[in-house]
């Protein structure tokens, strides 16, 4: 059994970081470098040397006994002896960045992500991904991902995303709409942590004020509503693949499968979750929601001459 994700991590080890500029373990750990995260920083890399300034630690066995979050960004073939490593190493918060898994529909790829699983569980620890883009925590300066920090960094709003690209996407336009975040996850093929179980550590994180779900398939619908009914944290949800067209992309992009429209509206009613049907709704949402101090009571009824839709409160 796995303890919940330490978002705000003191110290991180970056496992696969590169000197060659054009590859992600040398865009990460820049990244790392420039968010002005104050926490120690380790290079992972059998070459040694240095990287940006930072002495490189050969192994993973060589790291201090302290390192909160370890985050692997090698090719897949390579990641369960990893993850193996970091459990004998005692580093219970792991990233898995690296794509090949269970997305690409093949069995090597599903074996290989199977074999995370029984590791991660055999070795307690919580994983996030694979196949993801990592984890922004604007609060510490934290951007262990290979996305910019949005420039308006500080914020009350934690995004939890299945998709990467999606989760940039988001970042971008909030930045525009100068909509701050506290936490960004990526999540991926979430073969081990789940929405539900980063849900949970969202809405206990006292520096969250919004949560915004952006899935492409729904772990369990049944527990996801009941955990959104019983807190008081507004949680606005967009779910991708609802239409033919639409599951087929996201299929292709997670595996995940979609769900139909009814059921998913039948959760968000059942939860008091906000389903935004538009990404227009979604911003619309999130500005208010984070901005303006929660309603008193969720029993309100609005009068109008005209069809406004329906409001999920």
């Amino acid at each position: 059994m796995h303890a919940p994700f330490q978002i705000r991590p003191a110290s991180v080890a970056l496992i696969g970081a590169s000197a060659e500029p054009t590859k992600l373990g040398h865009i990460i750990f820049r990244n790392l470098i420039n968010g002005g995260f104050k926490g120690a920083l380790w290079p992972v890399n059998p070459k040694g040397g240095k990287i940006l300034d930072h002495d490189v630690v050969p192994s993973i066995e060589a790291l201090p006994n302290d390192v909160d979050l370890a985050i692997i960004v090698t090719p897949a073939a390579t990641v369960a002896e990893l993850l193996r490593a970091c459990g004998k190493r005692g580093m219970k918060n792991v990233i898995v960045i690296s794509a090949g898994f269970g997305e690409t529909g093949t069995d090597e790829g599903k074996e290989r992500e199977a074999e995370l699983i029984s590791l991660a569980n055999e070795e307690g620890i919580a994983l996030i991904g694979p196949n993801c883009l990592g984890m922004l925590c604007p609060t510490i300066g934290l951007n262990a991902s290979f996305a910019n920090m949005p420039k308006q960094q500080q914020g009350t709003i934690g995004l939890i995303s299945q998709s990467g690209a999606m989760a940039v996407a988001l970042l971008d336009r909030g930045d525009a709409l100068h909509l701050g975040f506290s936490s960004v996850i990526s999540i991926g093929n979430k073969s081990v942590l789940t929405e539900i179980d980063l849900l949970r550590t969202l809405i206990e994180d006292p520096q969250t004020r919004v949560i915004c779900l952006y899935l492409e398939s729904l772990s369990n619908a049944r527990t996801l509503a009941t955990i959104a009914r019983a807190t008081s944290k507004p949680i606005v949800l967009v779910k991708a693949g609802v239409s033919i067209r639409g599951s087929t992309a996201v299929s292709s992009h997670t595996g995940a499968l979609a769900g139909s429209t009814a059921a998913l509206e039948a959760m968000a009613i059942a939860g008091g979750i906000h389903l935004a049907r538009s990404t227009e709704e979604f911003f619309n949402l999130l500005a208010v929601l984070s901005t303006n101090p929660p309603l008193p009571t969720r029993n309100i009824a609005i009068i109008t001459n005209a069809e406004i839709g329906r409001a999920h409160v």
